[in-house]
């Protein structure tokens, strides 16, 4: 499928919450609690656009925003003890395609699109993370070459797509990739 990326705005916003909303309620369907009503919020994603980090990707054909990356160089607080934070990389967050978009490349070419922009900012390093329940991802990112650096437990309260409470385990799979 053919797509163009470009930096979101703020007329993008409305359609990024509607794919996560239509994420939220995928993944939870799937035991995937790593997005619920709490995480990523509209102030989240509305501050990723306002920072020029979040990047969409737009069909050529019906001119619609089919997915979203963040890419920034600002680590999560948790990664320094992941990973060596002496060295600059670029860091991967809410990846993400919509329902019908997806099985299409569409998140191969965003994640591409942040090699070039790491290359643009002479940095050889992609950081991500993601739930060890999300297959697809975990595949994804072995297939395009990421390593897999560790795997963290952490239990946490989330609000799922039913709006019930519940204690999850979330168990990351952090990634990295040397881009050469």
């Amino acid at each position: 499928m053919k797509i163009n990326i470009k930096l979101a705005v703020l007329s993008d916003l409305s359609k990024i919450i509607c794919i996560k909303n239509s994420l939220v309620e995928n993944m939870n369907n799937k035991g995937n609690y790593q997005w619920n009503n709490c995480y990523p919020t509209k102030e989240i994603i509305l501050k990723d656009i306002t920072d020029n980090v979040l990047y969409v990707a737009i069909s050529e054909k019906t001119n619609d925003i089919c997915g979203f990356i963040t890419i920034s160089t600002k680590p999560n607080k948790n990664y320094d003890i992941i990973y060596d934070m002496s060295i600059n990389s670029i860091i991967i967050y809410r990846l993400a395609v919509a329902c019908e978009f997806q099985k299409k490349g569409i998140a191969t070419s965003l994640l591409n699109h942040a090699e070039i922009i790491a290359k643009k900012m002479n940095i050889n390093r992609i950081r991500l993370d993601t739930s060890i329940y999300n297959k697809e991802s975990n595949n994804l990112y072995k297939k395009l070459g990421y390593t897999l650096v560790k795997t963290l437990k952490k239990e946490r309260e989330i609000i799922d797509y039913n709006g019930e409470l519940k204690i999850i385990s979330y168990d990351g799979t952090y990634y990295e990739k040397i881009i050469k």
